[in-house]
Order: structure tokens, then C-alpha cells, then sequence
């Protein structure tokens, strides 16, 4: 097991390809009914793992090679150096060094800018009243986990809202929830999400955008997993109320999507969780038909959940068993008989792989330790540096 270029690439091809696969399926209106709130985890679950997981095993993988702009690019990056400020090196280091800025850069601005908005809203919050202890103690009561949290009153919201890693807190908008069933299914919303872990999850999912800043699949990940987290607390919040019960909690999420029209603010990407989702008609409509459904809904078995886990697995497996790789066509004038340790040396690009160049013509790239290893001992160098 190892790390290569081409692992890593494939790691984010088979990555970005599951995550626009589950985008335009989750437009489907069935989706969310069919895999469940259990397999929709799964599925993320997968989706992030291949991404974070680019390793190979190279005694179990299928190589592909693929010559032309696929070989010429992989020699122009990765074997093939430059000369920068009188230093000789890939680029593919000189890239590897712009990812690490980027990431760098994208947490610093991140972790600043999610400081200062939330040291701002606290700054300007009021302590709630008793009435507003009181329900939110019947809240706690619920469930088992109990979780210090504080509800505070800010004008800077206009929805509900919850926020904190460490120090968690409920905001609400000031003079919110006139009716004691408003107030009430807001906090429970609220503070269901701090029971779920969401919080932790969507820094999480941060850390990872921050790494893979350059991925445009990775954001749109982001907002898929926002959605189901939503459904996750709707889903828990109301799996023990009856139809009249939910149709209260459904109208107080109606009125908070009107209120949300205008709230302009982006404190949603900053980790925080609302009892609006932020998304589109067609994110919150799943919503509501997930919640109103919910009675209906046939309990999948034990064995049914762990086929489909075991199916969601065995097709993580496979993607491993495939790998792309650069492939060099040996030139018309070169036998096989011609390659000898005198004329033909391994090139280390540094990076698990090794170029087998004959003079100045590379014939193939290979990250196969055993190959390697039998032409090492039959006296071909290895070279590291420039060629």
C-alpha cells in the first residue's frame, strides 16, 4: 500500500465523479425515501473516504496505461524539471507548494473571519428571560445527552439559529416566538442539532474544504451535506409526533423560510445550523415531504441496511482496482535486447513512481516496487535529480 500521483489522482476522479452522481440524484424526489437517513450517511460517508484515502495496492490493482496528452502532461509535471530562482525542480513540487499556500490561506481566512462575526453577534446579545429557561429546560428534558448550551437574543438575526464548537449557543432574533409552541419547536430544533454532533461535523467538512480548496466538487459536497444534516434533525425531532404535532413544527419551518428572505447574511457558512435551510425550494420542499411521509415509511430490516452497506463498501473497494497511469511507447529504433544497464537507468520522481529511461528517450512509467526491484538487481541505477 502506497501513495502515488496517479493514486491520488484517481482517488479524486472516483471522488468528484460520486458526488455529481449523488447531486443529480438527490434532485430526485424519491431519493431521500429510498436510501433513508441511515444510508444517506452511508453515502457521504463513501464519498469522503475515497477522497482521503488515495492510497494503492499495487499487487491487486489493474494498471491502464494511456499514452499521448495524458503521458506528455504527467512527463511536462512530474519528471521533467524547471529552473526557479537558480533551483532545479518539478513542477509538480512548485504546484504541491501553491495547494499548501491555498490551504493556508483559506484557513486563516476562514478561522478570522468566523471569530469576528462570532464574537460580534455574542457581543450584542441579551440573556433570555425566564419564560425562555423555562421551555428551553422542557427542550433538555427530551433527551438523554445533556449539552450546555445558551440561548441568547441578537438583532443581528432574523432566523434562529445555533452556533459554537465549544461555547454553544442558541440565537434568536429579538422578541422571537410570541406563542410558546414557536419557541418551543425552534429550540428543540436548535438544540437537536448540538445533540447530533452538527456543529462538529460541518468544521469537519470545513477542515476538508479548506485542503481541497481547488476542487469545486468538494463545495458543492458541502451544501449537500448541509441539506441532509437538516433532514437528520427533522427526522429526529419529529419521528415520535403525531400528524397534528408535526403539522405545528411544519408551520413554524414555513414561517421561518419567509423570515430567512430577509436575513442577507452569510452566517451559515460559517458552521453555523438554522431551522431554515439556506438552499433552494426544492431542498427545503424535500424537507417537508420527508417529515409528512414519515408515518408511511416502511422500516427497512437489519439485513436489508447491511446489504446496502456492504454494496455501498464492495463499490468503494473497486474503485482501488483500477488505476490510470502515463504509458510511454518504446521508440521504433529501441529492442529489447538494446536495454541495458549501460544505456538505460530509473528515473525517482519522488513520488512512489520510477520513469525507465533509455538515454533520453522515456520508455514507460511504473510504480510496481517488484519490477523495480528485479531491474535494480539486475543493475540498472537509480537516479534522483535533475536528468
Amino acid at each position: 500500500m502506497g501513495l502515488t500521483f496517479f493514486s491520488f489522482l484517481m482517488a479524486v476522479l472516483w471522488s468528484s465523479a460520486a458526488v455529481l452522481i449523488l447531486h443529480i440524484m438527490r434532485r430526485s424526489q424519491g431519493f431521500v425515501k429510498t436510501f433513508g437517513i441511515t444510508g444517506l450517511a452511508a453515502v457521504y460517508g463513501v464519498c469522503l473516504l475515497r477522497l482521503v484515502l488515495p492510497v494503492e495496492f499495487p499487487h491487486i490493482v489493474y494498471v491502464v496505461g494511456i499514452k499521448g496528452w495524458f503521458a506528455d502532461l504527467y512527463r511536462f509535471l512530474s519528471i521533467d524539471t524547471v529552473t526557479l530562482f537558480g533551483i532545479s525542480t518539478k513542477r509538480i513540487y512548485l504546484l504541491g507548494g501553491i495547494w499548501a499556500m491555498g490551504v493556508l490561506v483559506s484557513a486563516v481566512v476562514w478561522a478570522v473571519r468566523y471569530r469576528k462575526v462570532f464574537r460580534r453577534y455574542m457581543s450584542l446579545t441579551k440573556r433570555s428571560d425566564a419564560r425562555t429557561d423555562e421551555i428551553m429546560e422542557q427542550v433538555r428534558k427530551r433527551y438523554s445527552k445533556k449539552i450546555m448550551v445558551m440561548v441568547r437574543e441578537s438583532p443581528l438575526t432574523k432566523t434562529p439559529m445555533g452556533m459554537g464548537l465549544f461555547h454553544k449557543v442558541i440565537l434568536l432574533p429579538e422578541h422571537y416566538g410570541q406563542k410558546d409552541e414557536e419557541l418551543y419547536y425552534a429550540l428543540l430544533h436548535e438544540y437537536t442539532h448540538f445533540v447530533n454532533g452538527d456543529i462538529a461535523i460541518k468544521f469537519l467538512m470545513q477542515v476538508v474544504c479548506c485542503v481541497f480548496w481547488w476542487n469545486p466538487c468538494i463545495y458543492l459536497l458541502q451544501k449537500e451535506l448541509d441539506s441532509y444534516l437538516e433532514i437528520r434533525c427533522d427526522h429526529r425531532v419529529t419521528k415520535a409526533m403525531d400528524a397534528k404535532e408535526k403539522g405545528g413544527y411544519l408551520e413554524i419551518i414555513l414561517k421561518v423560510i419567509k423570515l430567512s428572505a430577509e436575513n442577507k447574511r452569510d452566517i451559515g457558512k460559517l458552521n453555523g445550523v438554522g431551522l431554515c435551510h439556506s438552499g433552494t425550494y426544492h431542498k427545503n420542499r424535500e424537507r417537508f415531504l420527508f417529515v409528512l411521509e414519515e408515518n408511511g415509511r416502511k422500516k427497512r430490516s437489519v439485513i436489508v441496511r447491511l446489504a446496502g452497506l456492504f454494496l455501498l463498501l464492495a463499490m468503494l473497494a473497486s474503485t482501488y482496482l483500477v488505476q490510470i497511469q502515463a504509458e510511454y511507447p518504446a521508440p521504433e529504433s529501441v529492442a529489447a535486447t538494446d536495454i541495458i544497464p549501460e544505456n538505460t537507468y530509473l528515473f525517482d520522481n519522488g513520488d512512489g513512481t520510477f520513469a525507465i529511461v533509455h538515454e533520453t528517450e522515456v520508455l514507460m512509467v511504473t510504480d510496481d516496487r517488484k519490477d523495480v526491484e528485479e531491474l535494480i538487481e539486475e543493475g540498472f541505477q537509480v537516479i534522483q535529480g535533475e536528468r
